[in-house]
């Protein structure tokens, strides 16, 4: 689960930084990666503290592809 929540975190830094980069190439791509990630840690969790956590990345997501399209 830790590395999950690793790799999420590392997924979202790279987005963050391409969309602050204007790079989009990827950045779908990495986006549609991390909500899979989300929906994998989602399916083997019932934290209610790691939902609001993982909730919080998709708000971030949803908020760096507004900025793509």
């Amino acid at each position: 689960m830790e590395v999950q929540k690793m790799l999420l975190h590392q997924l979202t830094q790279e987005v963050i930084d391409c969309v602050g980069e204007k790079k989009f190439e990827n950045v779908t791509n990495k986006i549609f990666a991390a909500r899979e990630l989300i929906n994998v840690i989602l399916d083997n969790s019932e934290s209610d503290d790691l939902i609001m956590e993982l909730d919080k990345y998709s708000k971030l997501l949803d908020m760096m592809e507004s900025k793509v399209q």
